[in-house]
């Protein structure tokens, strides 16, 4: 499912379905933790799971709680970077992972510098959610865990993707400043009307509170005055690269909560993998017996893919399946037909090229894959 507005409006009606399913495929197995993204999360989901006891772990819901929630973290000891790096948590981003070796026995805590990128920092708090009624239960508030996680890599992408929309825009309101009282923009209705439309511009909504922009003056003598609110600046950059998570499991400490979180970016890249990689036909089916022969047909392509990537990790490659399959995408054959009528079909060699992955995974010889030819290309 993809990750836009609508799918707020689904997981509802698929969890319904869900315990089916699992009962025929995995009846011994008890129901999974619902791990989600913020787009499949809402109060309105939240309080369908709490009153059925379903367990699920996934980002705040709303804009308001996720803010009152990450100043409450500000406002406490942890505020400082120093205090940050004190509360680690061992997880590291997957890309980390397949070009790094192991971290020692003694943790990632005790040799890894407070400022290198990509580690995770982790405070442990509770939020209030003002669940809204659901079938026979009413409106409540619950009082669940939640981990307010700091990442310093996301805290570098957050500040640089703000400095950026924030630099286009002053760039784009200096540009009309540098057109005033000339032209059309001698006339303050005109600036007024330009003004609101840089103002509303994609990307600005997330950087325009961090401006005081005041027009003044009338036809002829107008005015445009930008400065920048270093106090709000600051309050934001006292925010970057934090995000909450809420659960109702109260087995999974900071270390889990984090762990489980990231790893369902591993299932949405698979999905993606259908689509590209493994390129599946689409295909218009009806009946339920076909739509599931093609569905598992999609999962042995990805536990091959899957199989793959294991197997380059294994060699000491620190590559995707998609680098492994454009690298031996190309090869060729060669058709020999000889005067009695007999013919010789030959694979050709891998590559140099070729062979810097062939070799380490083991990848047999083209030969070996060649049938017989019957009838023969003309």
């Amino acid at each position: 499912m993809s990750g836009n507005t609508a799918d707020a409006t689904t997981p509802v009606d698929h969890w319904h379905v869900l315990p089916t399913t699992l009962a025929a495929v995995a009846p011994e197995q008890p129901f999974p933790l619902i791990i989600s993204d913020r787009a499949m999360l809402s109060l309105a989901t939240l309080a369908a799971y709490e009153a059925a006891g379903v367990r699920y772990l996934g980002p705040l819901p709303e804009s308001a709680l996720s803010t009152a929630l990450l100043g409450r973290a500000t406002a406490t000891d942890w505020a400082t970077a120093t205090d940050w790096a004190a509360q680690p948590l061992a997880s590291r981003p997957a890309r980390d992972l397949r070009r790094r070796p192991d971290p020692p026995a003694q943790g990632p805590a005790a040799t890894t510098p407070s400022g290198e990128e990509g580690v995770y920092s982790g405070v442990r708090l509770s939020v209030d959610l003002p669940l809204p009624a659901v079938g026979t239960t009413p409106a409540r508030t619950l009082t669940r865990p939640a981990l307010i996680v700091k990442s310093t890599r996301k805290a570098t992408l957050d500040a640089t993707h703000r400095q950026t929309l924030l630099t286009r825009l002053e760039a784009s309101l200096s540009d009309l400043a540098s057109t005033l009282n000339r032209g059309r923009y001698r006339r303050r209705a005109a600036v007024e009307a330009r003004l609101a439309t840089l103002l509303v511009a994609p990307g600005t909504g997330r950087v325009r509170r961090f401006l005081t922009v005041q027009l003044s003056g009338t036809d002829g003598q107008v005015q445009l005055q930008v400065e920048r609110d270093a106090a709000a600046l600051a309050q934001a950059a006292t925010r970057d690269g934090r995000y909450g998570l809420v659960t109702t499991d109260e087995r999974l400490d900071k270390e889990a909560m984090l762990t489980q979180t990231t790893g369902r970016d591993r299932s949405e890249k698979r999905i993606g993998i259908f689509k590209g990689p493994v390129a599946v036909r689409p295909m218009f089916l009806e009946k339920g017996e076909r739509i599931r022969a093609l569905v598992f047909i999609c999962l042995v392509a990805l536990l091959v893919y899957s199989l793959l990537e294991q197997r380059a990790r294994h060699a000491g490659l620190a590559v995707t399946g998609r680098k492994v399959l454009e690298r031996l995408a190309v090869c060729s054959a060669v058709l020999t037909t000889f005067a009695d009528g007999t013919t010789l079909l030959l694979a050709a060699p891998f590559s140099a090229w070729q062979q810097e992955f062939a070799v380490p995974l083991a990848v047999p010889d083209p030969n070996q894959w060649l049938v017989p030819l019957d009838p023969l290309p003309s």
